[in-house]
């Protein structure tokens, strides 16, 4: 029997001349998981935010910015996966504060999904945070599976932590304990 070949993903700091690249991605990745009209989340909302957020020219700044900050602070994460062909098909974005440390980010181009590409952007965030620190991230509360993807990676949903993003996604936090052993109370 023949072991079907998982696709090849190079991990790495991204360029400058990548921003654009990432937006699209970003914004593809939203329009894929979070359209929701049950909860009034419509493509035209979600595509007009992607606009203004990640494909206009101001939005390409920030993520220019973004890249910039991420080589030259080392509190802030911020990798991108690419395929064969060098086109982006994933991010993981964290930022380390005082007291905790976010994944912002986790994104991955739907072809993506299944591949593994998920659980190596995770393992870049587990390499670059602190054993000492709690990870936090926040997701949307209809994205079952991203929740299901995130409690295998050890989170688990802050009760009570439930929030609109955007005064529009239903979003719940979740946490992941330090990995040095502490076991304090959320």
């Amino acid at each position: 029997m023949e072991r079907e070949q998982q696709p090849e993903f190079t991990i790495r700091p991204p360029r400058i001349d990548d921003a654009e690249a990432i937006a699209r991605m970003h914004a593809s990745s939203w329009e894929d998981t979070y359209v929701d009209e049950v909860h009034g989340v419509t493509m035209d909302w979600i595509q007009a935010r992607n606009q203004e957020w990640r494909l206009s020219s101001a939005g390409l700044d920030r993520r220019r910015d973004m890249i910039k900050e991420s080589h030259e602070n080392p509190a802030y994460l911020f990798k991108i996966a690419t395929d064969q062909n060098d086109e982006v098909v994933g991010f993981v974005d964290g930022r380390r504060e005082q007291d905790v440390q976010w994944l912002l980010g986790l994104y991955t181009d739907k072809q993506t999904h299944g591949s593994g590409l998920g659980e190596r952007l995770i393992r870049e965030f587990d390499i670059w945070s602190s054993d000492a620190l709690p990870s936090r991230l926040e997701v949307a509360k209809y994205n079952a599976r991203a929740i299901r993807f995130y409690e295998k990676q050890g989170f688990i949903i802050i009760p009570d932590s439930e929030h609109l993003f955007a005064d529009k996604i239903e979003t719940i936090e979740m946490i992941r304990q330090p990995r040095n052993g502490d076991d304090d109370e959320i």
